[in-house]
Formats: structure tokens, C-alpha cells, sequence
């Protein structure tokens, strides 16, 4: 029975010892996952608003807007500590996590050797302090601007103590510069190190088992800040470095692990009168840091459970047998319950239902159980980024359409405008027939508007302002609404009369009233009022107000009402795009635009724009537009360039009316070629071709030193050029489609010579 016990014993302790090394590598190794996880998140919060801000999607001048995107990584990130953009000057915006776990945003600038934050407006305070207060350092002279200043690629920098923050924790510095390495600004995510140790604390493999992060300065980082640390009288100094006064069981253990060759096994010491198992990774892949992980586990968790074991059957030898039927019996118990939890966690894995641990005192279960909570948290987050990479792309796919849409019908529109007006030059001025062809050429640009508001949706194109009258856009719009509201809504009129100008495109507001109206008409299906007010508002702004009687709009839904493709109606009766135009074209515009909404109590849209000194000019009667000019060009010699036949036909028709030598080219590389073979004066050509574009021949034709005079005509393709291209004095952008007078305006500009 000795024997037979003693063997028993040792198998046992072999086994356990066995279970509880295993343990112990699946814990350092969980804890060093751990730490790369938390790390990659911090780097992945700066890579993206680094991107936004790179992109002009993010922009210091408007705070409100990037807090608004910046918010949600504080919010969904409770180790956060702040998100901060510095601009090299001292100045930038700040996001971060107060004492009391909320998320505060301010502006700062430099002041002196100091800083000076400013809070800004916060939904959830009602009442905050908006005090701005000073602190004593600035901000683009901290260790991780100064890094980031130096380097071109992001990393962590050098840890130190937070001066502000409620914890310590770790910066992250990410550079924005322009395509010339001058450098723009920083971005810096803090991470707090204190919710990252209680972490590590719930992996440790038993519950006398102690840990350690240290960098490549043996200085302490994270470790359990709850539990008595063996051999020392005075707390865990945060950066303190590792040795005799500061966590000396960890100083020993990493001396051991040097020594022996940085091994992967376990190592055993001593310290005091206590002997612990010992093992030592470093944290490798992570840009800028240095880390080891290590972990230390009493000899004592090994050997206790077998020492409970051995007295357990020597108390009992007679009654191994039933008492091995009988812990089996309750072992199928303690595991049953868990295994079934994590049977349908699995099931459920990725389908969004809350995920909870399955509640046991096995270490393994509840580690899975957490395991496969984290795996449900990253499906979930997959499945939501890959629902917004569809949105991104739907978005792209509507801008490419409504280009390649534009591109083709301006190219007609203009083919069709040169006809009208060479057919309105070859009649009497007082024909009959002239009053229906200025009416189908007003009919053609109007239908030119409609497709460059399509084009601004896109983000493709910008309005044209000009000094127009709001009332008079209300007062039109209101006519053509009589007939969209039907006979059970009332529509009202308040406005103005003292209202001043704005800079406007009468076509993108009236589609921002029409679209804002046969949304609160959707609103009123038992009728209602709607009605539409002008007023005067402070700061040099007008205000316009679409207000309705219908059902409102839930408060859940509301800050989701302008977001492309997000509709409440039923298939077949909106798209989601109406209110996301409205926001675009009223951005577009200089103004801003507010919502207040409650069910059942109606909707109010608040739109203000910036106003004119001076009210626009009333509009007069039609009238023709000047003649085309007689004499002026004869003898000039021309190059048009044109991929589309009927209008490249056009315009050399149009030119040889006028006594012009014209030469044609379907494409840039023929009207390349042409160029080289004889001068010209000027040189009219299209921008998207097959073979040369028209910047490319605009390019080539620069290279050769000469200035003749470019009209580059496009209806998409040039944004983003405009600026580049009106540095050059002798080049003139001509949006398609457009008329012959504006064409020969033009050219009378460049070549001196009159046009009318």
C-alpha cells in the first residue's frame, strides 16, 4: 500500500507540476499578447487620425469636427488616456480621459514656456467649466514631439512620467508631414499603463504568481500593484530601476536569464526563504520599445496541490477506489456546466450576442472563456469595419459613376449649346425662332447645373457662387412646391424683406429646399404646415428655417440622418442620399446646419450662410448673349483638341466662321504631334483623352519653353488642378458645357483681341 501510494505520489506531483508549467508558459504567453494587443490599438487610433488629418479630412480650424471624430477611440478604449494633434508651433487639440473616467476635448496653444488649454463645448456636461486654465510645459517640447520632429516613421517614445494624466502609462508619436519631409504636426495617443497591469493580473497562472514588464532600461513598467512584493519594504517605484531596493526577485530572474543566454525555458531561484520558478520573454515587433515580460511563480503553488493529494490518499488508502469514482463523479460536474457555456459561446461566435465567461474555478475553462469572448469582440469589429469598408466603397463607386455620368453628358450638353448658338448667329435677331432657341439653350444649362450638383455630391466638383437673392431662390423654389406638397399641406412663407446677399448657386439651393421639403412631406402623410422663414442672424450671417408639423425624428436615429445611404423608409421610396446632398451642398457653401427634432413634435432644419455688403443686382428680362466676334480673330491660327468628334467638329466650324485657320486633333498625342509641326496662337483642348490628357499636352508644351495660350475645356477631371493651373497667366480652365460667347470671351482674353 506504501509503495503503491508513493507511486501514486509522484505521478501526481508529475502530473500537476506538468499542468501548472504549461500553465504558467500559456500565462506569460497571454500577458505578452496582452501587451501587443493593447499596443496595437493605440497605434492603429494614431495611424488613423494621422490619415484623416493628412487627407483634409481632420482639421484644426474646425475642432468641433475632429473631436467628433476623434471621440469614439477615447470612448471604445477605456486604456486610453488621451489623443492629442500638435501642429510644430505649440498649438493642436486635445482629447482626453479626466480623473472621473469621462472624455474632455480642449484647444491649446503655446504661452511662453507654458500652455494654454481652452476646453471646448461638451454634449454631455450641460453646465461645464469652460475656464481655460495654463500648465507648465509646452507641448512641442515633451519627449515624444521631439521624437516624432526627428523621425520619419511613427514609434513609441521613451517612457516617462505623465504629468497631467490620472495614471502613468506610455505616448505613441506618430509625423504629419507634406510630400517635401517639412513637418505639419504630430499625433500622440497616451496609453495608460495601470488598466494594462490589472490585465495581466487575471491571466497570472496562480494565484501567488508574480509578474514584471521592464524596458531595455531594467526601469519598471507593469506589475501587480495589489500584492505584496517578496524582499521589499517600500512600494514598486513606477520607472524605478530593477535591483536590489526595487522588485529584487525580478532583478535576479532577468541576471539569471542574461547569464544563462536569454533562455525560453523555466529557471528556478531563491529569495529569502522562498524558491519560485522563473521565465523571461521579450516583447519583439513593436516599433520603439525594448520590453520584457517575466513572470515568477512560488514552488510552492507546484507542490502544494500534490502534497493535498498525497495526505488525502494516505487518510483514505482503503477507499481509493471509491474516492477516485467520486471525484471523478465531481469533476464531470465542475465541467459540464462550463462545457456547455462554451459550447454555444462557439455556436454563437461572431453573431453579436453578449458574451460572458462561464463562471468556474478551472483556470483552463475560464481562460478559454475569455479567449473566446475576445475572438467574439474581434469578429464583431471585423464585421463592423468591413460594413463601413462597403459604405466607403459604395460611396466611391457613386463618385466614379456620377464622373464618368458627368464626363459624357457635358461633352454632348456642349456639343449641343455651339449648335443652338451657331444657329441663333446665322438668323435675323428678330426671327421666330430665335426665342425658342435661347429657350433650349437656357433648358441645356440648366440641365448642366443639375449634372454639377450631381458632380459636388461626389465631392468632384465645387459651385459656382455669385451674389443671388435668398428670397427670390424661396420664392421660386415655393412655386414648384405647390404641386410636390399636394392639397394637404399648407406651405408658408416668412421672409425678409430687409435680407442682404449671399454667395450662392441658385440650381444647389433650390435642390437643398426641394430635398429638405418632400422629406417633411414624407413626414406629414395626414397632412400638416411646412413652413419655410429668411431673418437676419448675428455675426454678418442670414438664416433660413424649414420647419414641419409631422412626426419627427427619434433621438436614436438623429445623428445619423445625414449619412449617405441611411434611410427609415421603405424600399422603393428613398435612397439615403436627399439630406446627405443637403449637408454637402450647404458645407459647400460656407454655412452650417442644424437639426431639432422630437417625436411628435415636428422637425427643424436651421441653415445660416454668410452674407454680402451689398444685395445682388435684380434680375432683369432674358436676353441674348452678346454676338460672337466678326473680325477680331481672322487670320489667328487655332489647335483644338478634342476626343469627342461632334464637338471638336463644332468648334472648328465655329472657328472658320470667323476667318481662323483650325487644325484638329481627336486626341493628345495627334494634337501633340501637330503642335511640333507648326506655331500657333492658341491651343484648345479637352482634359480626359485616350493616349495624352490635356495637362499632359498643357506639360510637354511648357517643357519646350513656349507660352502660347491653353484653354483646357473638361467637364471632369481637372479637380484639384485649379490652383496650379491659375498660376499660369496664360492658361484658362473652361468648364463644360459652355457657350460659344463664353468660349470666344476666352479667347479674346488671352490674344488681346475684342469680342464682341
Amino acid at each position: 500500500m506504501l509503495v503503491f501510494l508513493g507511486v501514486t505520489w509522484a505521478g501526481t506531483a508529475r502530473i500537476l507540476d506538468n499542468q501548472l508549467e504549461a500553465r504558467s508558459r500559456e500565462s506569460l504567453e497571454t500577458m505578452v499578447r496582452e501587451v501587443r494587443t493593447q499596443l496595437a490599438e493605440a497605434e492603429q487610433a494614431a495611424r488613423t487620425v494621422e490619415a484623416w488629418w493628412q487627407r483634409g479630412r481632420l482639421s484644426l480650424a474646425q475642432p468641433g469636427e475632429a473631436v467628433h471624430l476623434v471621440r469614439p477611440f477615447m470612448e471604445g478604449s477605456p486604456n486610453l488616456a488621451e489623443i492629442l494633434l500638435v501642429t510644430p508651433d505649440g498649438m493642436g487639440l486635445s482629447v482626453r480621459r479626466i480623473s472621473d473616467g469621462r472624455v474632455r476635448s480642449s484647444r491649446f496653444v503655446a504661452e511662453g514656456s507654458g500652455t494654454r488649454y481652452t476646453p471646448l463645448p461638451d454634449p454631455e456636461a450641460p453646465n461645464p467649466n469652460q475656464a481655460s486654465f495654463r500648465i507648465d510645459y509646452r507641448m512641442d517640447q515633451r519627449p515624444w514631439f521631439q521624437q516624432a520632429a526627428r523621425s520619419e516613421l511613427p514609434g513609441w517614445a521613451p517612457t516617462y512620467a505623465f504629468g497631467s494624466a490620472p495614471e502613468h502609462g506610455i505616448s505613441h508619436a506618430t509625423p504629419l508631414r507634406d510630400m517635401d519631409g517639412t513637418l505639419r504636426g504630430v499625433v500622440c495617443v497616451d496609453l495608460l499603463l495601470a488598466p494594462l497591469s490589472r490585465r495581466l493580473e487575471r491571466v497570472r497562472p496562480t494565484p501567488g504568481a508574480l509578474f514584471l514588464v521592464s524596458d531595455a532600461q531594467r526601469r519598471v513598467l507593469l506589475f501587480p500593484q495589489d500584492l505584496p512584493q517578496p524582499g521589499m519594504e517600500q512600494p514598486t517605484e513606477f520607472l524605478g530601476p530593477v535591483g536590489r531596493e526595487n522588485q529584487p526577485l525580478f532583478a535576479r530572474l532577468l541576471d539569471q536569464w542574461k547569464q544563462n543566454g536569454w533562455p525560453s525555458g523555466r529557471m528556478a531561484l531563491d529569495l529569502g526563504d522562498r524558491s519560485y520558478w522563473g521565465r523571461v520573454i521579450p516583447l519583439e515587433g513593436v516599433r520603439g520599445l525594448e520590453w520584457t515580460v517575466a513572470i515568477a511563480v512560488p514552488q510552492a503553488d507546484h507542490l502544494g496541490a500534490s502534497q493535498r493529494s498525497f495526505l488525502i490518499m494516505g487518510l483514505v488508502g482503503l477507499l481509493a477506489l471509491g474516492l477516485a469514482l467520486w471525484r471523478g463523479v465531481v469533476l464531470a460536474r465542475r465541467l459540464s456546466a462550463p462545457l456547455e457555456a462554451l459550447s454555444g459561446m462557439a455556436s454563437s461566435l461572431g453573431q453579436g450576442a453578449p458574451c460572458q465567461p462561464p463562471t468556474t474555478r478551472v483556470l483552463e475553462l475560464h481562460t478559454l472563456g475569455e479567449a473566446l469572448c475576445r475572438a467574439s469582440d474581434a469578429l464583431r469589429e471585423e464585421t463592423e469595419l468591413r460594413a463601413e469598408l462597403q459604405h466607403a466603397q459604395r460611396l466611391e463607386t457613386v463618385g466614379t459613376l456620377a464622373g464618368g455620368i458627368a464626363h459624357d453628358v457635358n461633352n454632348q450638353l456642349a456639343a449641343i449649346l455651339g449648335q443652338l448658338n451657331l444657329g441663333r448667329e446665322t438668323l435675323p435677331e428678330d426671327h421666330p425662332a430665335q426665342r425658342r432657341l435661347l429657350k433650349a439653350e437656357e433648358a441645356a444649362d440648366r440641365c448642366a447645373q443639375m449634372v454639377k450638383s450631381l458632380m459636388g455630391f461626389s465631392h468632384r466638383s465645387q459651385p459656382e457662387l455669385a451674389p443671388l437673392d435668398l428670397n427670390d431662390v424661396v420664392r421660386h423654389t415655393a412655386s414648384l412646391l405647390e404641386r410636390v406638397l399636394g392639397g394637404r399641406i399648407r406651405l408658408d412663407l416668412e421672409l425678409d424683406p430687409q435680407l442682404p446677399a449671399i454667395l450662392g448657386e441658385r440650381v444647389s439651393l433650390e435642390q437643398v429646399l426641394m430635398n429638405l421639403a418632400v422629406n417633411a412631406r414624407d413626414a406629414m402623410p395626414d397632412g400638416g404646415r411646412l413652413t419655410l422663414r429668411t431673418a437676419c442672424a448675428p455675426h454678418g450671417h442670414l438664416q433660413l428655417t424649414v420647419r414641419d408639423t409631422g412626426t419627427g425624428i427619434p433621438p436614436e436615429i438623429l445623428p445619423r440622418i445625414f449619412d449617405p445611404f441611411f434611410t427609415t423608409k421603405e424600399v422603393g421610396r428613398g435612397t439615403g442620399l436627399g439630406l446627405a446632398m443637403v449637408f454637402g451642398i450647404v458645407k459647400a457653401h460656407n454655412g452650417t446646419l442644424e437639426v431639432d427634432s422630437a417625436p411628435g413634435e415636428g422637425t427643424l432644419f436651421r441653415l445660416q450662410f454668410p452674407t454680402l455688403e451689398t444685395r445682388p443686382a435684380e434680375a432683369d428680362a432674358p436676353q441674348a448673349p452678346a454676338s460672337l466676334p466678326s473680325r477680331s480673330l481672322a487670320g489667328r491660327r487655332i489647335l483644338v483638341v478634342d476626343d469627342e468628334a461632334h464637338l471638336r467638329d463644332l468648334l472648328a466650324e465655329a472657328f472658320t466662321q470667323h476667318r481662323v485657320q483650325v487644325d484638329t486633333a481627336p486626341d493628345g498625342a495627334q494634337g501633340w504631334a501637330l503642335w511640333q509641326g507648326c506655331p500657333y496662337d492658341l491651343v484648345v483642348s479637352d482634359q480626359r483623352m485616350p493616349e495624352l490628357t490635356g495637362l499632359e499636352l498643357l506639360a510637354r508644351i511648357r517643357a519646350t519653353g513656349s507660352k502660347v495660350p491653353v484653354i483646357l475645356a473638361s467637364g471632369y477631371g481637372l479637380e484639384g488642378a485649379e490652383e496650379d493651373l491659375r498660376k499660369d497667366p496664360r492658361v484658362r480652365v473652361l468648364p463644360k458645357p459652355f457657350t460659344l460667347q463664353r468660349l470666344f470671351q476666352l479667347v479674346g482674353d488671352l490674344l488681346g483681341a475684342p469680342t464682341s
